[in-house]
């Protein structure tokens, strides 16, 4: 039987188009000397009408995703790092990227924040032509993140992406308390708020689409570093400003007006970072009056003193005269609230997490690891549990850890030697009650880091605030600090 040839090549060309194997590919072939003219043209219709519902197939998943509210495992890393370029040049696809980090910030989601961002490095490597899509996302994850990100890092986020954080919908302010959460000690924050600053100072993102009016008729970008220097001008450089300040401001500052009711709002949050970052010590005692509820009420404001600083890189230039370096308030805490903690044990912990956060081990393997030390890892210092728990806290991981059989195995252990047989029956029954979590704490920073009962539940205090923001309210008060010794307990 002679096939008309035009049919067989078009055949041919459609199979070459097809994303069939090779194997599938000979098959077809292989029917086409059995078929007549009339059933080739039927096949290769119906191979085209294959190749084209397969394709919008491959295109509808990304649209698919889109369509769906996504969850903390609808993108898995292994299935963002199988993205082609063809699937890239899809603005859906960024459009659920972007969506699905927006999950992860607001369901604090640091573990998969940092997995996500990996992910997302190694597709930008491989796609140079969406590296800068990508690279935007990457510093979204970052922003999750901050707590544990090197100041380099740090400075980078707020010089070039703070606005690409802002118009995504993230708390910039909820995530810097974040990081401040375990900090009791400015002196160990300065050069990561120097760091910040430096950033904001930089940063040439743009709010409004007008040009800043200033003295001598000239005009300068509206640039967050430009508004940076109009705002520090408009007040005296030693006083906290709060929310009235700065809707004092953008009412009454001249370039403000020229803004949207949108923009408004976002030049606010800004200026309520750049406060929080300017006065941080106000996080420090609010978080401490939220943290404690032994705190004696009614709590008077704090008083303050002033000490004149010599001039420094932090000052922002600004047009109409030279500024000095802001007052540094000093707080002078009540005879109740006991002093930071020391500084040097601080930064301790701090370069212990991110020393921990290097090994890229899940948060309850490498805690168990602290615990355990195996063969070759020396004894965990007191320092690197207390920084393997606040990664437990800022992974949401502390009720997976208590309940994992190998840890659970080693605090029963401990458990067993109170010989108090009932204590060991109701934490094998209910194992994350708020009165074993706190038993936990002890064994961990008392019994195996050597701290004593006010270190241990100072930080069990600094924990417990950071827990409850993520949700686990039954432990907030799994600490406390006394009014009379002035000293933090265990409750």
């Amino acid at each position: 039987m002679s096939l008309d040839q035009k049919l067989v090549e078009q055949f041919t060309q459609v199979l070459a188009q097809s994303s069939l194997t090779d194997e599938e590919k000979k098959s077809w072939e292989d029917v086409v000397p059995e078929l007549t003219d009339e059933e080739l043209v039927e096949t290769v219709a119906n191979l085209q009408k294959f190749i084209q519902t397969t394709k919008e197939m491959e295109e509808s998943i990304v649209v698919l995703l889109a369509s769906a509210p996504p969850s903390p495992r609808t993108l898995t890393p292994a299935v963002v790092r199988e993205l082609t370029g063809e699937k890239l040049a899809n603005p859906a696809t960024f459009d659920v990227l972007r969506s699905h980090i927006q999950l992860l910030e607001s369901t604090r989601e640091f573990s998969d924040a940092r997995e996500f961002g990996k992910a997302l490095h190694d597709v930008a490597v491989k796609y140079l032509d969406y590296a800068s899509q990508l690279e935007e996302l990457i510093d979204l994850t970052k922003f999750i993140r901050l707590s544990e990100l090197p100041d380099t890092e740090r400075r980078s986020l707020f010089e070039h992406s703070l606005l690409v954080a802002l118009r995504s919908g993230f708390n910039v302010i909820d995530l810097i308390d974040l990081w401040l959460d375990f900090y009791s000690s400015l002196p160990s924050l300065a050069e990561s708020f120097a760091a910040v600053l430096a950033g904001l100072r930089e940063n040439n993102e743009t709010i409004g689409d007008q040009p800043l009016q200033k003295e001598e008729e000239r005009t300068v970008p509206p640039t967050i570093k430009n508004w940076f220097i109009e705002y520090q001008s408009f007040f005296p450089l030693d006083k906290p400003r709060g929310a009235v300040e700065r809707a004092n401001f953008i009412a009454q500052n001249k370039n403000a007006q020229h803004l949207s009711l949108d923009e408004r709002a976002l030049l606010e949050k800004v200026f309520e970072i750049i406060d929080n970052i300017f006065f941080p010590e106000l996080h420090i005692i609010r978080q401490e009056v939220v943290a404690h509820d032994a705190i004696p009420a009614p709590l008077s404001a704090p008083v303050r003193e002033h000490r004149e600083l010599p001039s420094h890189p932090l000052a922002p230039p600004i047009a109409r005269e030279p500024v000095s370096l802001p007052v540094v308030p000093v707080i002078q805490r009540s005879a109740t609230i006991p002093p930071p903690a020391d500084a040097e044990r601080v930064k301790k912990i701090d370069a212990a997490r991110a020393r921990l956060r290097e090994t890229g081990k899940e948060a309850v393997v490498l805690f168990f690891d602290l615990l355990s030390h195996p063969q070759g890892m020396t004894p965990a210092t007191s320092e690197e549990l207390a920084a393997g728990l606040m990664i437990l806290a800022q992974d949401n991981a502390f009720e997976r850890a208590i309940t994992d059989a190998k840890i659970r195995e080693l605090f029963l252990a401990y458990l067993k030697s109170k010989n108090q047989p009932d204590l060991l029956e109701g934490f094998r029954l209910t194992p994350t009650m708020p009165k074993f979590m706190t038993m936990f704490l002890q064994w961990v920073l008392q019994e195996k880091g050597k701290l004593s009962e006010n270190d241990a539940a100072h930080i069990g205090a600094r924990i417990a605030t950071m827990l409850k923001k993520r949700g686990n309210e039954k432990y907030s008060r799994i600490a406390y600090l006394d009014a009379a010794s002035g000293s933090f307990r265990w409750s």
